[in-house]
């Protein structure tokens, strides 16, 4: 398993920010630490995909979740996703004060 993209994405409410856009065919995970978050957050966790090569960019996986987050779950990992053309993890905080999400994601089959 190997890190391709990581970064740290300060959130503006209702802007779904896309953080990487990955064409390499391979297995993946899109991380995300949201230690920051308070009881006012809300947060939507997406990977978009790309199905076929003449296709569009499309709605694959979504997680949300609201709230400060109990200590022994501050790490959210997506489902496992695969690439063959596009795929582009994306974080929208929908609710709350904007804030710093430090990111990553993972080839798993390298």
């Amino acid at each position: 398993m190997s890190v391709v993209f990581s970064g740290t994405q300060l959130a503006t409410i209702g802007i779904d920010h896309d953080l990487a856009t990955i064409t390499a065919s391979g297995d993946y995970l899109f991380n995300v630490d949201v230690t920051l978050m308070t009881s006012s957050d809300t947060l939507e966790l997406r990977v978009k995909n790309k199905l076929t090569s003449s296709g569009s960019v499309i709605g694959q996986y979504v997680q949300s979740f609201t709230g400060a987050q109990s200590v022994d779950d501050r790490f959210k990992v997506s489902v496992p996703f695969r690439v063959e053309h596009e795929a582009h993890p994306t974080l929208k905080q929908t609710a709350g004060t904007g804030r710093n999400y430090p990111w990553s994601v993972w080839r798993v089959d390298s």
